[in-house]
């Protein structure tokens, strides 16, 4: 499952600015955002009342990246349920640190994140765990899951009359 991520650049006065103003993207664990979602899923707990309750969804979280690397001020921006809020920011605030981004004159920058955080119970008789879980990943024509979505993404057609009503969105899809 690729994890969709929003970067922002922030000033000295904290306004918020494209992350396109980076010339080099901050890393996790030398990998992109894919990575800090495997490395956030493998740290989840699922809080007990709300397995027993049968809640999930998904957290929405905004932090900051410090010039050092540092995950600081995580807040939940939508939540679903306070046991599942506190369990995203808990894990995210205790992130290794980052590679911090660059801007174009190859200074260290603070960047602000969005990043959602899923919780998601099995269905009743699944056995199947989340594929960031997996020891052994799942491999499509020789790569990871981002071969997958390129090789989706190839075969996609945008339909014209969707195209002409100014119609967009996103479609998730679990397997």
């Amino acid at each position: 499952l690729i994890q969709p991520v929003t970067f922002k650049l922030r000033t000295k006065k904290k306004e918020p600015v494209s992350f396109h103003l980076l010339d080099q993207q901050p890393t996790f664990n030398g990998g992109d955002a894919n990575e800090f979602a495997k490395w956030v899923s493998q740290n989840l707990k699922y809080p007990e009342k709300c397995l027993q309750s049968k809640i999930q969804g998904r957290v929405t979280l905004k932090f900051t990246l410090t010039e050092e690397g540092k995950v600081t001020d995580v807040t939940v921006l939508r939540g679903v349920n306070d046991e599942l809020d506190k369990e995203a920011v808990r894990v995210v605030r205790e992130s290794p640190l980052w590679t911090p981004g660059k801007d174009k004159e190859g200074k260290t920058v603070p960047v602000t994140y969005t990043f959602p955080v899923l919780f998601q119970l099995p269905k009743d008789g699944d056995t199947s765990i989340h594929y960031l879980q997996a020891d052994a990943k799942p491999t499509f024509n020789g790569g990871d899951a981002n071969e997958f979505a390129k090789w989706i993404y190839s075969l996609l057609q945008y339909p014209e009359e969707c195209k002409k009503a100014g119609i967009e969105g996103r479609v998730s899809v679990g397997f």
